[in-house]
């Protein structure tokens, strides 16, 4: 193996004077902490702590809540502190720690309130998403600003 030093794509493709690329910007927190589904495979119904996993990006005025509802289907409420993202979109994914897979939505902001807007989208069953995922669980969150890069 070789442990020399190899060169950066700038260094091998240099920019011409002047021409930067924008860096991109995902917001200071892109992902949530890991939260383990604590309810046995064998469990029906609604449990005394229902699953839950939060985000937030105070820098954005952005916050994420998925929740396991009675009937054991993940809810995704979203919202916003900043008016002018209604219409607009923001994607989120919830994702495992043992595989690539995750399940997502493109949520719209689509209901005004006095201190932003908010959306929400159903993610399917928390039993399916363990199957799926694994019992450790976070969520991944983009602002998208351009309705027309909108798919779920």
């Amino acid at each position: 193996m070789n442990s020399d030093r190899q060169p950066t794509l700038d260094e091998v493709f240099p920019l011409p004077k002047g021409i930067k690329f924008r860096q991109p910007k995902f917001g200071s927190k892109p992902a949530s902490s890991v939260t383990a589904v604590r309810r046995s495979d064998t469990d029906v119904g609604p449990t005394p702590e229902a699953f839950e996993i939060r985000w937030e990006d105070a820098d954005q005025g952005l916050a994420v809540r998925v929740r396991e509802q009675p009937d054991g289907r993940l809810i995704a409420e979203t919202s916003c502190s900043n008016v002018a993202v209604l219409g607009k979109w923001v994607s989120v994914a919830l994702v495992g720690t043992t595989t690539t897979e995750m399940i997502r939505k493109t949520i719209p902001f689509t209901v005004a309130e006095a201190n932003g807007c908010r959306g929400s989208a159903d993610l399917g069953l928390l039993a399916d998403a363990v199957r799926d995922l694994g019992r450790e669980l976070r969520i991944i969150v983009f602002l998208l600003l351009d309705p027309a890069v909108h798919q779920s």
